[in-house]
């Protein structure tokens, strides 16, 4: 019974150690060299097609191709695998001196600096993260005031928060706050200005190894002819309303929410956000404050 245990076990290893069904393609003569495409900067891109996945094959064929690419005085070189088959190619890639630069959906990125005449070069992945949110103004029917809309969430740092979200990938900032603010409360508006930036460092859970610095655009809307009325995404929010600027400033104590209503004549600000008076006007001036007492410190943007 014992030998017959040992023999399952490595009946197993050796299935595991070969490639998946969809990866074993018979009959397909690997190519002779690794083919590149020229990228700007001195730097090179492998081009694999989607049937070379062997990792012998590839282990035999990359050192010689990156001491090309070093003759060759390029600085830099990217490899993008796709899929599992491509994955099996990850080992050699390392044991060659890639280093792993990001991953997304079914695709991982691996970079290798080549010269060592300067110091590495190769820009990180992107890890800031673009939020943008809107305030929405719009007269009162008495024609005594302005009215900001507002939503509430089940987590947030007052019961009343501006809508907005993420921004999407090639989205600008007033279409990403116009985007938000209609699918968390079905309000169409249209963009007027930027009311102030935050910029914010830290984001994330520590434990995940996903800290992101934060940008935060918040924009001053308007809403379309007719566009008051409120059919709000339940998924997202619990509630939006439409709340006077007064009644705002009356019990909130957000620092952007303060900036954004002195924008429009309400309220003193938050602390520490005094800016000057003298100057050019439409100029962004930075301040430092926080949320609350012990928590972390951010700065401001706000035009003058």
């Amino acid at each position: 019974v014992g030998f017959a245990g040992i023999n399952m076990r490595r009946h197993a290893v050796r299935l595991l150690a070969r490639p998946p069904i969809a990866c074993r393609k018979l009959g397909i003569a690997p190519r002779v060299s690794i083919q590149t495409e020229a990228l700007p900067f001195d730097s090179v891109r492998i081009i694999l097609e989607a049937d070379e996945h062997d990792p012998h094959v590839f282990q035999l064929r990359l050192p010689s191709a990156l001491e090309k690419l070093r003759s060759d005085e390029r600085r830099a070189v990217w490899l993008t695998l796709q899929g599992e088959c491509q994955a099996r190619l990850v080992p050699a890639a390392l044991a060659n001196g890639f280093s792993y630069h990001h991953a997304e959906g079914q695709h991982v990125v691996l970079a290798l600096w080549l010269t060592q005449a300067m110091p590495n070069k190769i820009p990180a992945f992107a890890t800031t993260q673009v939020g943008c949110a809107g305030f929405v103004v719009r007269e009162l029917v008495s024609g005594a005031g302005q009215e900001v809309l507002m939503v509430r969430e089940p987590r947030s740092f007052e019961k009343w928060k501006l809508p907005g979200g993420i921004a999407d990938r090639g989205e600008h900032f007033s279409q990403a706050a116009i985007r938000e603010v209609f699918e968390e409360t079905g309000v169409r508006a249209r963009f007027k200005r930027v009311l102030c930036i935050r910029h914010q460092h830290g984001l994330g859970v520590p434990a995940s190894a996903t800290l992101k610095d934060d940008i935060y655009v918040v924009s001053h809307l308007e809403p379309e002819e007719g566009a008051g009325n409120l059919n709000i995404d339940t998924d997202e929010i619990q509630e939006a309303a439409w709340h006077s600027l007064e009644d705002v400033a009356s019990w909130t104590q957000h620092p952007i929410n303060m900036e954004c209503l002195r924008a429009f004549g309400v309220g003193n600000g938050p602390p520490g956000g005094r800016v000057p008076e003298e100057g050019p006007q439409g100029v962004f001036h930075d301040f430092e404050t926080r949320l609350s007492a012990g928590s972390r410190l951010f700065k401001l943007y706000v035009p003058r």
